[in-house]
């Protein structure tokens, strides 16, 4: 898969260092290499049809405040921590609860493709839901919720989607399973700095969520 071969390669350096530093008392993972990892998974959105084509836009967007932040607050828990001690750690479009949001969009990767991969008869449809009523459905209003599950009515074929990242049902398999166990590493690194933490459900009307 064109997409995940690169995404994984940079995906495993990422989460040795998180799974590294995680113990620590100051995490050391440098939040320009976080951008610029997670970076590489944006394209996978656009794989996954218009309304969650969208969410790339969205996510990309807040990549560049983490990006933004990194000049002053070069690791991640520098971020966290300068947040948390201006009060400001769920305040909207503020670095670290753009950060909860990415490690949402990392856990619906993880999802999706651990789903995709259980059996050759799961659609992408089914896949799609899983990760998303998992993963950012909870930080969704109503309305947003109902967008997106139409949207998702229109998902590619399974099939489709597979070829479309340059895979085989066979060659698919294996690659993708390096991605699920990177971003879960990833993800579960990174949630113990948001540990305690309460981030409020979207409060736009409309997809794409802040």
């Amino acid at each position: 898969m064109a997409t995940a071969m690169v995404a994984s390669s940079a995906l495993q350096q990422l989460a040795t260092s998180l799974k590294r530093s995680a113990s620590q008392e100051h995490m050391a993972t440098s939040t320009h290499d976080f951008v610029a990892t997670v970076g590489e998974l944006m394209p996978f959105f656009a794989h996954l049809g218009p309304v969650l084509g969208v969410a790339k836009v969205e996510f990309s967007h807040k990549l560049q405040t983490l990006q933004a932040a990194a000049a002053r607050h070069p690791t991640l828990a520098d971020v966290v921590a300068h947040d948390r001690a201006a009060g400001a750690a769920a305040a909207k479009n503020s670095p670290t609860r753009n950060l909860h949001r990415l490690v949402a969009a990392i856990q619906f990767i993880q999802l999706l493709l651990e789903r995709l991969m259980a059996s050759p008869q799961v659609t992408l449809h089914e896949a799609a839901s899983h990760a998303y009523d998992a993963t950012l459905a909870p930080f969704h209003t109503a309305l947003i919720r109902g967008v997106v599950r139409a949207g998702m009515l229109t998902l590619p074929s399974r099939a489709h989607f597979i070829a479309e990242l340059g895979e085989t049902e066979e060659s698919a398999a294996p690659r993708c399973g390096e991605v699920v166990a990177s971003c879960s590493a990833i993800a579960g690194s990174v949630s113990k700095l948001l540990a305690g933490i309460e981030f409020p459900v979207s409060d736009v009307w409309f997809w794409p969520s802040g």
